[in-house]
């Protein structure tokens, strides 16, 4: 009986369609790939070391207990975030899924892991760091920065974005000054 309904009446009925057979319909136009050899930021890279430690770490673990093709879609996962990190490291970091597991509790997120000024690209002079999104700034870039969108009374008329993400520009021109310690002189 089931042999009869499939060659009497879904045969007939269901049509299988393949990427040959639909491809003259969609128009597409030829792949091209292109394989180009960049450089990323020290900063960048050493993001994307870090990142890669831990994911060879996960998939050693895999191969160890034996679970690796139990786990292939978050081995997929692993290698999707590697991907997204030469990209930027953003991807990562302020995903939906890796809220805050990148950062450390109390501290300051850093925008794109660096201390500079985000508006001169040079270490700040009397630093002061957004409410936003933690970015460092320059007293003076800032106040550059904001004094087109100020009123007659210095007050901000809120048109004025973050340079790092893009988000309503909150910062306390009032604050001390933040001085970093640069451990590696030490």
């Amino acid at each position: 009986a089931m042999m009869k309904l499939k060659c009497e009446v879904l045969d007939r009925c269901l049509i299988r369609r393949t990427k040959q057979s639909r491809a003259e319909d969609m128009n597409l136009p030829p792949r091209v790939v292109q394989i180009r050899t960049v450089r990323l930021h020290p900063i960048e890279e050493d993001f994307y070391n870090a990142l890669y430690t831990q994911t060879k770490s996960s998939f050693d673990d895999y191969v160890a207990q034996g679970t690796l093709l139990n786990n292939y879609a978050h081995i997929f996962d692993l290698l999707t975030k590697m991907r997204q990190a030469v990209d930027h490291p953003y991807l990562i970091v302020y995903s939906k899924k890796n809220t805050g597991v990148f950062l450390a509790p109390d501290a300051p997120a850093v925008a794109n892991g660096t201390i500079d000024c985000e508006l001169c690209h040079e270490p700040p002079t009397d630093r002061v760091v957004s409410s936003c999104c933690g970015s460092a700034f320059c007293r003076s870039c800032v106040l550059d920065y904001m004094t087109p969108s100020l009123d007659n009374d210095g007050q901000d008329q809120g048109g004025t974005r973050c340079p790092s993400c893009r988000a309503p520009f909150s910062i306390d021109l009032n604050q001390e000054s933040c001085d970093v310690v640069d451990d590696s002189v030490l």
